[in-house]
Formats: structure tokens, sequence, C-alpha cells
């Protein structure tokens, strides 16, 4: 089966006079942990009870490996690493850095490279034909509307860069992740609810 794909463009990327390309993915829901146990209990000899406590004790063993800062290689498929962030509290100097001021910011996958070119070898993508379209902008005018809106309002969102700038969900949380990583704009508000506000230093 083929994987669905859109591709989109960004005009005039970092200012650098060229048009970037990005494929946005229409990923499938994810099997459930009782249909993986039902699909290892068909292909193995395991039963689902083992495939059970399998998974459970491979959760505890990532989590204990991790928070002693040791990569977590799953066999066949590849490691998982930590992210960290620092939070430094105003004027700090960095020699004065301590532990409690840095956290746990997300867990990193790097697939194995003989696992990777399966997957590269058996996935092919098709063109969907029912995607929802963007407008396409360069970076100087999608920056002109940001800061136009948030001359007004306190902040951004996803939801309102997709109403006020006709943009696709996928669109949105690039131009949105493009500002935040360029420094024009800081992430607030909640994991589940961001929100957006213009950096000011």
């Amino acid at each position: 089966m083929s994987v669905n794909i859109d591709v989109h463009t960004f005009k005039n990327f970092s200012g650098s006079g060229k048009e970037q390309k990005f494929v946005s993915i229409q990923q499938g829901k994810p099997l459930t942990r009782r249909k993986i146990e039902e699909l290892l209990q068909a292909r193995c000899t395991i039963t689902r009870a083992d495939a059970e406590a399998v998974f459970t004790a491979l959760a505890d063993l990532a989590k204990e490996q991790l928070s002693m800062g040791n990569r977590f290689y799953i066999p066949e498929i590849g490691y998982l690493s930590l992210v960290a962030n620092v939070d430094l509290p105003q004027n700090t100097p960095m020699e004065k850095v301590k532990g409690n001021y840095v956290s746990v910011k997300n867990i990193k996958f790097r697939a194995e490279k003989e696992f990777l070119e399966k997957v590269q070898s058996e996935t092919h993508f098709n063109r969907s034909k029912f995607t929802s379209k963007s407008m396409e902008y360069s970076e100087e005018e999608m920056k002109e509307k940001v800061l136009s809106t948030l001359k007004t309002d306190e902040f951004i969102n996803l939801r309102s860069m997709e109403v006020n700038f006709n943009l696709s969900p996928y669109m949105s949380r690039k131009w949105i992740t493009h500002f935040v990583e360029t420094g024009l704009l800081v992430k607030k508000g909640t994991n589940k609810h961001p929100l957006y506000y213009l950096r000011k230093d």
C-alpha cells in the first residue's frame, strides 16, 4: 500500500531567495496495544499475556536506563536517548548553572541503519488528490502578517494561523516552528494548548 502525502512550498525560505519544499505525510492511526499483542501472538510463539509482560518490562527498563543518562537500544529497531533543556534564571552566568536548572525536554529516537533501510525499501508514496491547500507566502509576507496580528492580539496560535491566513494545519505548524526557531516568537501556554508571543528581548 502507498502512503498518502502532500507537498508544500516555502517561498524565499530564510531569505535565501529559493523555494524549499516540505512533505506532509497523512499518517494513519497507530495499532493499539491489544492489537499489537494479538499480532505478535499470531506471528510467533508468545501469548498475549507474554507480550503484555514484555511491554511492561521493556518500558521499565527504558525508563531506568534513560534516567541514568544511557541510550536505550530496542533490538533491530533503534535507539532512544534524552534531550535536555536548560532554564536559567535571568542574568545567571553559565559557570553557575546547576543541575536543577536542567530538565528532560524530550526523548529522541534514532533508527538502526538496517531497520531504516528496510522501511525505506518497502515504503511507497502517493501524492494525495484530496488534501487541503494552503495559501503560499514568502517568509517576508508571512512575517509581516504575524507582526500585524500581534499588534492587536496578545498572542497567536495554530488555529488563528489556519483561519486568518488560509493555511493548512501542517503549514501553520511549519511557519510557527520556523518563527520560534528564528527567534521571532516565543512559546508559552501548555503543551496541549500552546500560545505564541512576540519575543521581547
